[in-house]
């Protein structure tokens, strides 16, 4: 069956089968991202929001990881960009949330961080980013 159709099918006809299958393929995967990336904005979103202290979820590119001299990276969507914390994460009462496990995660990972857009308070830098959770995607 496969050799009459190699031999016997127009050209055309195979292009057309094989870029319909291409486009079914390339929807399932950026269908499966797609679902991945609900309810996560971009840092731009985040910070022209500035919905501050308040839990949401941030997608992009993580960069300067081990390199900013804090537990941080930026995180860039959008043409901006974020600091995200992921370690020494020190509230106003004297409390800390915990450090978030960032084995395995290296700069030019695509991410998507839960947690808050911090405003400016005794131990937070305003638009500082702390994590509770980070997936990659």
């Amino acid at each position: 069956m496969c050799h009459w159709f190699v031999r016997r099918v127009p050209l055309w006809v195979k292009t057309i089968v094989i870029s319909v299958a291409g486009v079914f393929v390339s929807g399932i995967l950026l269908g499966a991202c797609g679902t991945q990336l609900a309810g996560a904005v971009s840092c731009r979103q985040a910070l022209d929001n500035g919905i501050y202290d308040t839990q949401m979820r941030v997608y992009g590119t993580v960069s300067k990881l081990g390199y900013l001299g804090v537990d941080g990276f930026l995180l860039t969507s959008d043409s901006r960009e974020l600091t995200v914390y992921y370690g020494s994460m020190y509230k106003d009462n004297g409390g800390s949330l915990p450090s978030v496990n960032v084995d395995g995660l290296q700069n030019g990972d695509r991410v998507i961080v839960t947690g808050e857009l911090k405003s400016a308070g005794k131990f937070t830098v305003q638009n500082s980013f702390w994590s509770y959770r980070i997936d990659k995607y």
